[in-house]
């Protein structure tokens, strides 16, 4: 078991480019925050300054934000592993993995339960706009990645807003380097796709194309081609629900319709005046689904390998029998380790890297965590642990830049030919359908059988621009005429 500070890492729930987010145990923690979720920077990406500089600008933006609706950040600090950030663990799916049920035909989504879960981020999504400094003036913060897949659903039916890791508030310098988009395409605003100044209604706008997608069924930009999707967000205006899908009440449809206005003025002014408008909207045809409706819905789902396998690792751990010691050697135990730990500390003094608030009613205060002695190195794949989650390894004929395996996306971090991933145990037990970007545009698709450990992948070869047109035959040019006097009227003759 890989152990970080005083983490133990257990599986991983989710890979990025710039982190990996592990399934972890905290036993110094009190309930129910002893199982958390643990952020760690790939060491790639902790290389660049100011990628480190915004995952700590993460931790710092998170933790101010108190709301029920918002995930909690528990701890944040440096190891020699690398930057981690601890939030606490929801163990349950994503709106994302709710709506990718109903359209597999698994279990239908339900307008009312979808609603109710976009409504519930909505208001986490109003908190965060709402954040002020010690002066009590707005930071202007925006999300800037409010999508189904940072929207979790808990197994109890609260619904948490997570991943600000590319929030933005107005009074901090963007680190966004050149060339580089944040956030998923599908929900950008046309403000965001052509780079031009956003505020928190860039955030009404991608809940307004979820709002679109779980009332309608399907995606608004389902394109794998991003700079196309790119192109129809800056220039297309999204058609009105009512076109696309039979019983959607008028008001419903002018509430969506008016969050995905192109010009930010027309939207509506907050999350919160978005969300009101949706209940007010929908009760037309009945009331949003409650927390218990939330609950069963989620009970419904099909059996989630990894999050059971992730429940699993829990369970053993707690259940663990101890061993039988005699009564004085744990006093004596503790004694060694505190002497052994003030002599170290003496050789190998620390500081804090991120001091975060307490959470009121949450988490009794947490002291920030410095650096600790060095630990036993966390590894860059997959933990011990979790080694049976496999590993694919992609050789291609061209620099990748994404890949998706069943919808999931997995980014590089940088351009590669050749790249491991590491395998979910659902895509090993079945078929998986993979398709790989590159950075010049072109698809290459391929089936995996299920248990498959290496891949080549081939792009079509690049299409040669086509030849120049021959030149047309010049035209032969007439002979000038002379010009002729016309005839004076006067003129005696």
């Amino acid at each position: 078991m890989a152990v970080l500070g005083p983490y133990a890492l257990l599986a991983p729930i989710s890979s990025g480019g710039m982190a990996t987010v592990y399934l972890a145990r905290a036993p110094h923690l009190p309930e129910p925050y002893r199982t958390v979720a643990v952020k760690v920077m790939r060491a790639q990406a902790a290389g660049f300054d100011a990628v480190a500089q915004e995952f700590l600008e993460e931790a710092k933006l998170t933790a101010r934000i108190q709301h029920p609706n918002v995930v909690k950040v528990l701890d944040a600090g440096q190891a020699p592993e690398g930057l981690f950030l601890v939030m606490e663990y929801v163990s349950g799916d994503t709106l994302a993995g709710l709506c990718a049920a109903s359209r597999t035909g698994a279990l239908p989504l339900p307008p009312a339960v979808g609603l109710r879960v976009l409504a519930e981020a909505l208001d986490g999504l109003h908190a965060a706009h709402q954040l002020r400094d010690e002066g009590g003036n707005l930071l202007g913060l925006v999300h800037r990645d409010f999508t189904p897949h940072n929207i979790l659903v808990g197994d109890d039916g609260h619904v948490l807003l997570t991943d600000f890791g590319i929030a933005k508030a107005g009074n901090r310098v963007s680190l966004t380097r050149a060339g580089l988009i944040k956030g998923k395409v599908s929900y950008m605003s046309p403000e965001q796709v052509q780079g031009r100044e956003m505020d928190r209604r860039c955030d009404v706008w991608a809940a307004g194309v979820i709002a679109w997608e779980v009332l309608a069924g399907r995606a608004l930009y389902d394109s794998d081609d991003e700079l196309r999707t790119m192109f129809q967000i800056a220039t297309e205006s999204p058609p009105r629900l009512a076109s696309v899908q039979s019983g959607i009440a008028s008001p419903l449809d002018a509430a969506v319709a008016r969050a995905l206005s192109r010009d930010p003025k027309d939207r509506w002014e907050t999350a919160r005046a978005f969300r009101d408008a949706l209940e007010q909207a929908f009760s037309v045809q009945g009331e949003l689904a409650s927390t218990q409706e939330l609950a069963a819905h989620l009970k419904a789902l099909p059996k989630r390998a990894a999050v059971d396998e992730h429940a699993a690792e829990v369970t053993a751990v707690e259940e663990r029998p101890r061993s039988r010691r005699p009564r004085w050697a744990l006093p004596v135990a503790a004694l060694l380790v505190l002497g052994a730990g003030a002599w170290f500390a003496l050789l190998h003094r620390t500081t804090p890297v991120v001091a975060l608030a307490p959470v009121p009613g949450r988490v009794a205060p947490l002291a920030v965590t410095p650096s600790p002695p060095p630990l036993p190195r966390v590894p860059t794949a997959v933990p011990t642990s979790a080694a049976k989650l496999g590993t694919l390894e992609l050789y291609a004929n061209a620099r990748i830049t994404r890949v998706r395996l069943n919808g999931r996306s997995v980014v590089p971090p940088r351009p590669l030919a050749h790249l491991k991933i590491t395998l979910q145990p659902a895509e090993l037990r079945g078929h998986t359908r993979l398709e790989a970007f590159s950075e010049d545009g072109r698809v290459s698709r391929l089936n995996l059988a299920p248990g498959a450990s290496v891949a080549q992948l081939q792009f079509p070869a690049l299409r040669a621009p086509p030849a120049p047109a021959p030149p047309l035959p010049a035209r032969p040019e007439e002979p000038k005429k002379a010009p002729s006097l016309a005839d004076n009227p006067y003129e005696k003759r």
